[in-house]
């Protein structure tokens, strides 16, 4: 009995060691999980007017995740008959805090889809460009509106 889970213990050690491989790293491109590269997938917008109204098509957000400079929301909505376009923005305004904060805003536009079926689809925003030029690496709190908790980007 001892031999059997001695040679069990091995056997996961060496197919443990083997499934561990290096990889060489990747000079240039950055793939994300999807297997895009970070400069595929849309950067956040910044735009100093940036006006918010209450006079947008609805949703809600699931889920935010970051990874690197990518931040991934899943979102829920009611649809199925048109394209709908997400984008993330920012109005390129810190508050003055330690670490500084940002506002940033999820917009929706359904493109006059009336249909109700429930999506819920997963969008992925390059966020490099909302890092604070005034402290070089360093953290920005991000509040996304319509998520209750900060996002913490540290770059």
């Amino acid at each position: 009995m001892k031999t059997r889970t001695i040679l069990v213990f091995l056997l996961v050690i060496a197919l443990g060691m083997t499934a561990c491989k290096s990889h060489k790293k990747n000079s240039g491109d950055t793939k994300s999980i999807s297997g895009m590269t970070n400069d595929s997938i849309p950067s956040i917008k910044v735009d100093p007017n940036l006006e918010i109204t209450a006079d947008h098509d609805p949703f809600t957000i699931d889920t935010v995740t970051l990874s690197g400079d990518i931040l991934s929301i899943t979102v829920s909505y009611s649809g199925g008959c048109k394209e709908h376009q997400f984008d993330l923005a920012f109005n390129g305004m810190y508050k003055k805090s330690m670490p500084v904060q940002a506002a940033i805003f999820l917009l929706h536009e359904n493109n006059g889809d009336a249909c109700r079926a429930l999506l819920t689809k997963t969008y992925r925003f390059n966020i490099k460009s909302i890092r604070n030029p005034a402290n070089g690496p360093g953290t920005v709190i991000l509040t996304l509106q319509g998520w209750k908790e900060r996002i913490t980007y540290t770059y």
